[in-house]
């Protein structure tokens, strides 16, 4: 155990560091002020186990040093033992209200303040693993919390309301279907910008804005015969009845409520980047067709998003690279030529979007 001593009278502290010896405690270091004392808590490496402080010390006393040690906060909860005279009693109760641990009095017995060093450490240890143990409870209570927060790829049940669904109950409800029924449609709508949302927002912000697009697409369709359900990632899925003659009503109404800005009740407004798909039609539908449709409907979603994003990126650099070279439009062939090869693809690799950057401003050099 590392002990610090301190008080102004060097005959004091040869008698404590004596006394210590005496009761096993070997490893004690001295301090004739309370700056000095600072001195060593704030530069030794190793830190001290055990503070023992007169009370009556010039300049700083011992009280006011106990205050100073405790706001500390690698010795908040070291054991700190003042040095009394018998007379200090007021002295001693204001010391333990500034945090000491315990006192002893003068003339010092061996037995006595080893004994008092004994139950400060054990006293001290048992707190800090008190503080230890509430540490890592605490730390597992995050982990745990975190664990049962959704994340951007977790298929989360949004706000039950009419129509509402989870994915599985849609997937098994086309599943179910009877052979050759007609009349339904099924559609996806991915948010492209759904990264950015989900990073920007709270966990609550972001499952109201999950709930806020369903009730938007919802409020376009008869509830009583679609279902909707989200599939994660940013992707809703809508299966709908419809007549032949508004094939395309249903879409054109979801696609144009979803133009508006969503508007969360904490304040936050945010506007949604969405591409959508639907499953093809054929002349009528089977268990097995629809759910392959389905699931064709939310992969082309998603990969128009993808597309989207690139699109994005590429009108980004197609404004640096001018911006930069100050070349002419018609000097941004390689860019033009990447984007007419990809137009066709669904993702364009971040290789040659770099890469093309990089072999543009050289030909423009």
């Amino acid at each position: 155990m590392k002990i610090l001593t301190v008080d102004d009278d060097q005959v004091t502290l040869d008698i404590l560091v004596a006394a210590l010896k005496g009761a096993d405690y070997n490893n004690v270091v001295t301090a004739s002020s309370a700056d000095r004392a600072l001195e060593r808590l704030v530069f030794d490496r190793e830190p001290f186990d055990c503070i023992l402080l007169d009370i009556r010390m010039p300049k700083m006393n011992g009280i006011e040093l106990c205050s100073v040690i405790r706001s500390m906060p690698s010795y908040s909860s070291t054991p700190i033992i003042m040095i009394s005279a018998l007379t200090d009693q007021h002295d001693i109760d204001k010391a333990m209200a500034a945090g000491a641990t315990d006192y002893v009095t003068k003339p010092f017995k061996g037995l006595e303040l080893g004994a008092r060093l004994r139950a400060a450490s054990f006293l001290a240890n048992t707190l800090q693993q008190k503080a230890k143990d509430n540490l890592e409870f605490h730390a597992l209570q995050l982990k745990l919390s975190r664990l049962n927060e959704p994340n951007l790829e977790t298929a989360v049940l949004i706000e039950p309301n009419p129509g509402v669904v989870t994915n599985l109950e849609l997937e098994n409800g086309l599943l179910k279907l009877q052979d050759a029924v007609d009349g339904l449609e099924i559609m996806a709508f991915a948010i492209a910008n759904i990264q950015e949302i989900y990073e920007t927002l709270t966990i609550l912000d972001f499952q109201k804005f999950l709930s806020s697009v369903a009730g938007k697409i919802l409020s376009t369709v008869d509830t009583s015969v679609s279902n909707i359900a989200y599939f994660g990632n940013g992707t809703f899925a809508v299966v709908a009845q419809r007549s032949m003659s508004a094939r395309t009503i249903i879409e054109a109404g979801i696609l144009s409520a979803l133009k508006s800005e969503i508007h969360l009740s904490s304040g936050t407004k945010v506007q949604p980047v969405f591409a959508f798909a639907k499953a093809k039609h054929p002349d009528c539908w089977s268990a097995q067709r629809a759910y392959a449709g389905l699931l064709d409907a939310i992969k082309d979603a998603q990969l128009k998003c993808v597309n989207q994003l690139a699109q994005s990126k590429l009108s980004e650099y197609r404004k640096e690279i001018c911006h930069e070279t100050s070349t002419s439009p018609s000097k941004l062939w390689f860019l033009n030529s990447v984007v007419a090869r990809n137009r066709d693809k669904k993702v364009l690799p971040k290789r040659v979007v770099v890469l093309h950057k990089e072999r543009l401003v050289r030909r423009s050099c």
